[in-house]
């Protein structure tokens, strides 16, 4: 181009054809030259932008390495194909428990009338921590997974069973008696999210993903150490920080099963987010090495239905008692559970642990704990308390005995202690319906330590009739109930084992990280363990943190 300006500023340059131009007229044709060949740069390079997508940019004018606008581009199409994808034709849904029969926002979309959200926290705060963290994955692998591949609402005859009786009865039953309806597509009838630390270490991620697997079409791992739902801190679902953090994973991409690009997965969460305010909700509570009977979400999703739905809105044909109950909120826990400690170096039995059978009649345990909202009830409309003084709490300290208080004063007071139901001591449901709701571990893995001992051995007492219940439970009743498989609860137990000593170094280390328990019982019970099977050493050193009483 230099070449060509310098000729065109040549006073004796001619044009085709031999004719000559004046000086003046040669500079001038020279600008022009130069003006048009910046323009046409400047077209080419505006060329490779996208107006729509970069709006903000192209109107400050603001010069933009073509490379990260190609990069920004394609994450910006990923994210509006992900916004505008539409369901498919085949797309199955049941009508929402709303007074108008749609969703209340119009265009939400949501398979059934309940949206149920499980959550589990896997090495969150502790994703450095491999030995506890491999501990705890077998753990999650043959105790807590299975009891919710075995979950009877996943099949279709323990779904009828759960909308007999509803309104919504004669839509299931068309739906399964269609010729079509093989064909059907729909939303999950309950979601597992497995929240893990961001930095988890990418061997122990990997076994995970193959682990899931089997139940990736209801099942997310998502990296983040932040919690909601059941709990002191507000929020949860139905108030959208819960799916909304989910959601800012996959733009972060921290979504790390089924995986960050499967839209399938993507579009769940945002129906199920979308639709927050038009279904009830559960939000269910399950620690990575718990468990819970395999009826355990058909009866809670039984009684939300009649418990949880105004009557006015769905009509039963069972005349039960729950006809005529309207509750804005629900609590469940399990009545009875069966506690798992592993066998341990002292043990001299074939079985996988000790079993105990419990009842905590003033006491929720975590697995299974589970709070309901009704359509209509806000976040801040329910009380939270830790499980452990919830039932007091509700039952006793802000017991309604009478109707609804409707004055200034109990509104900013005790009324969100009113479920609906009267006395509220019924606000608190214990789960009766299976008997035996829940399968707790008990082992060196667990951050609390909760009736565990040096070395691992149960803190309560057992006797000789003790073992027989064990081994009759371990024979007739724990595949049976919670779809846990005892030759592999005994192939873990061995495995904590072997494992041993760096799985309680781990677990002291990842004392008083943030999320976790941070009790002086807890790390002293792990330094006894350390320094009995380690004492020719003297112990470990473990750096020491600020603890608790």
């Amino acid at each position: 181009m230099v070449t060509a300006v310098r000729e065109m500023a040549n006073p004796s340059a001619k044009l085709v054809g031999g004719f000559t131009i004046s000086p003046k007229l040669t500079v001038l044709l020279a600008v022009l030259v130069v003006y048009s060949c910046l323009a046409g740069m400047f077209i080419v390079t505006s060329l490779s932008y996208d107006d729509d997508d970069h709006r903000g940019v192209d109107d400050l004018r603001l010069p933009v390495p073509l490379k990260i606008v190609r990069s920004n581009e394609a994450v910006s199409r990923q994210l509006r194909d992900r916004r505008k994808r539409k369901l498919p034709e085949n797309y199955f849904t049941l009508s929402p428990p709303t007074a108008s029969g749609v969703g209340g926002g119009g265009d939400s979309h949501w398979s059934w009338p309940i949206i149920h959200v499980v959550s589990t926290r896997f090495m969150q705060g502790q994703g450095n921590l491999v030995n506890l963290a491999r501990s705890r994955l077998k753990l999650l692998e043959v105790i807590c997974l299975p009891s919710l591949m075995e979950q009877t609402i996943l099949d279709r005859r323990g779904l009828s069973e759960v909308y007999a009786g509803t309104k919504w009865r004669g839509e299931l039953n068309r739906l399964f008696h269609a010729s079509h309806s093989r064909g059907k597509v729909a939303d999950p009838v309950f979601l597992w999210i497995i929240k893990v630390d961001p930095n988890l270490d990418e061997g122990i991620l990997n076994e995970l993903r193959a682990i899931l697997e089997p139940v990736r079409r209801f099942t997310l791992v998502v990296g983040s150490n932040t919690n909601y739902g059941i709990g002191i801190k507000p929020g949860g679902w139905r108030g959208g920080e819960a799916g909304r953090d989910i959601l800012d994973a996959y733009d972060g991409g921290r979504v790390y099963f089924p995986g960050n690009d499967d839209g399938g997965a993507y579009h769940m969460i945002r129906r199920a987010h979308d639709a927050r305010e038009d279904r009830v909700v559960l939000e269910t509570r399950l620690d990575a090495d718990d468990a819970v009977n395999v009826d355990y979400f058909a009866s809670l999703q039984r009684t939300a239905l009649r418990s949880l739905v105004d009557r006015g809105i769905s009509s039963y044909n069972d005349r039960e008692n729950e006809q005529s109950r309207a509750a804005r909120w629900l609590y469940w826990c399990p009545r009875t559970h069966i506690q798992w400690n592993p066998s341990s170096f002292d043990s001299t039995s074939d079985n996988p642990g000790t079993l105990q059978v419990l009842q905590m009649p003033y006491h929720c345990i975590t697995p299974g704990l589970t709070l309901g909202f009704a359509v209509g009830t806000r976040e801040e409309n329910v009380p939270r308390y830790t499980h452990d003084k919830l039932y007091w709490e509700l039952t006793i300290n802000h017991n309604i005995s009478g109707a609804r208080n409707a004055t200034a004063q109990a509104i900013e007071s005790s009324d969100r202690h009113d479920c609906g139901l009267y006395p509220s001591s019924q606000c608190a449901v214990f789960v009766e319906d299976p008997r035996v709701s829940a399968f707790r571990s008990r082992a060196l893995t667990s951050a609390g330590m909760n009736n565990i001992e040096t070395r691992g051995a149960p803190s309560l007492a057992t006797d000789d009739e003790y073992e027989e219940i064990a081994a009759t439970l371990w024979e007739h009743t724990i595949e049976d109930h919670f779809g846990i498989n005892t030759k592999r609860v005994k192939e873990a137990a061995d495995f904590l084992v072997a494992n041993y000593l760096g799985t309680i170094k781990d677990n002291l280390r990842g004392q008083c990280s943030h999320g976790h328990s941070c009790k002086i019982s807890s790390i002293e019970k792990l330094r006894r363990t350390i320094d009995v099977l380690v004492e020719e050493t003297g112990g470990v050193q473990i750096h020491h943190h600020e603890v608790d009483e």
